[in-house]
């Protein structure tokens, strides 16, 4: 600016030096003099202007900062959160402004303002306490933010409803030992691996371990219950996965189990409930085998193939097969004391080697298909007194023919 004023003056000086007078050096030092004055006035208005360009850069910086801190405010309240912390910023011996941390929210730091000075605020005062921080706006208006605490990290195992399933996932998934399993760790369970030693009665709660694949308890002889109804992804339930749990009494399966693979079940004598989810398609060998207090069993239409002896020795009183099944296994239900009715399906074409031999309260057979099944040896129990085999009326003779030591059991219906 300087620079502009001195070559102003320069041509005046110039112009003045060209005037026909008499020259007079006096006259020009008292203009050079009222120029430099104006320069000084033009100087000190510049670093007025200036200074108040700052002055109005540093407003709309807070005002630009308490805007971004009312809308996070404003997310904080719809999200119903809370405060965990306020701490003051000082500088020397003046709170200058205060670092707010919620629950669940990114942290928000407000500056304070003088009200007298700064009269483009628009927060211009906080007041903390024990219960709630007021944030105070330049129209006089109020904002105001529960306080709170952090809670605990919840620990999965203490959801657990046994003890010492509890121990059991402490020291199995408590990856960094600090006696808290967290969500994380939770989450990263795939299988549980149990057996007599835990002595554990109850697996209550399993259903927070939301990724378990894989679930056995082979040999866990003090298990009552099992509900992995919630386990949703379980796709199998493994070879002896609950063989010989002599306590288990009941079981619930998550839908989402396709196969029960062999012996799953197997040697469970006090198992008196279980349910069969639509969706598996095959049941393995020896399955439920042995399981005495077994006295009913729903199948679903997803079946497709039984395994040998999958329900032998069991307390089953009546069993329908689904349609689609071609084949009863061998030994499907042999020695099943207790079974009385038999129902089978119009897709079926052989009824296996013992199927339902030893079977002798077997006394209703119900056979649907249209074509007599092959009928192998010792198929059926010899000798059952009062026993009728149902079949489609039309097929009678056909059955007599083909199950010829059963004719005269054989009632069309």
């Amino acid at each position: 600016m300087k620079q502009y004023v001195y070559i102003l003056i320069a041509l005046l000086l110039l112009f003045t030096s060209c005037e026909p007078t008499p020259y007079d050096d006096s006259g020009i030092l008292d203009r050079f003099d009222e120029l430099e004055e104006r320069i000084n006035e033009l100087e000190e208005r510049i670093d007025e202007l200036e200074q108040r360009i700052d002055e109005l850069e540093a407003q709309c910086d807070k005002a630009d900062e308490d805007i971004a801190a009312l809308r996070a405010i404003i997310e904080v309240l719809q999200n119903r959160d809370y405060i965990t912390s306020v701490v003051p910023i000082v500088d020397g011996d003046k709170v200058v402004g205060y670092t707010i941390t919620f629950a669940n929210s990114d942290p928000i730091t407000i500056n304070t303002c003088d009200c007298e000075e700064d009269k483009e605020c628009i927060i211009v005062g906080i007041t903390d306490s024990e219960t709630e921080v007021v944030i105070t706006l330049s129209d006089g208006s109020t904002i105001t933010i529960p306080k709170g605490t952090i809670p605990p990290p919840t620990d999965y195992c203490e959801k657990l409803d046994d003890v010492e399933f509890m121990r059991y996932c402490y020291e199995k998934f408590d990856i960094n030992g600090d006696k808290v399993l967290s969500e994380s760790e939770a989450k990263a369970i795939r299988a549980i691996n149990i057996d007599s030693k835990q002595n554990i009665y109850s697996v209550g709660g399993v259903e927070h371990f939301v990724n378990l694949e894989s679930f056995q308890a082979y040999n866990a002889i003090a298990l009552r219950t099992l509900d992995l109804s919630k386990n949703t992804n379980l796709r199998t339930i493994k070879e002896q996965a609950l063989y010989k749990c002599h306590g288990l009494e009941s079981v619930i399966l998550p839908s989402t189990i396709e196969t029960i693979e062999g012996d799953a079940f197997h040697n469970c004598p006090k198992l008196a409930s279980i349910n069969i989810p639509d969706g598996v398609k095959s049941i393995g060998s020896y399955a439920f085998a042995g399981d005495l207090q077994l006295a009913e069993i729903t199948l679903p239409q997803s079946i497709e193939t039984i395994g040998r002896n999958a329900f032998a020795a069991t307390g089953l009183l009546s069993l329908v097969l689904p349609e689609g099944v071609t084949v009863t296994s061998q030994e499907m239900c042999y020695n099943c004391q207790k079974l009385t009715s038999l129902t089978l399906p119009t897709t079926i074409t052989n009824i296996g080697y013992h199927s339902f031999d030893e079977c002798n309260a077997l006394v209703e057979i119900h056979c649907k298909a249209t074509t007599p099944p092959t009928l192998e040896q010792y198929a059926f129990e010899d000798v059952v007194t009062g026993r009728k085999i149902y079949v489609p009326q039309d097929s009678v003779e056909a059955y007599k023919v083909a199950w010829s030591d059963f004719a005269d059991q054989i009632i069309g219906e």
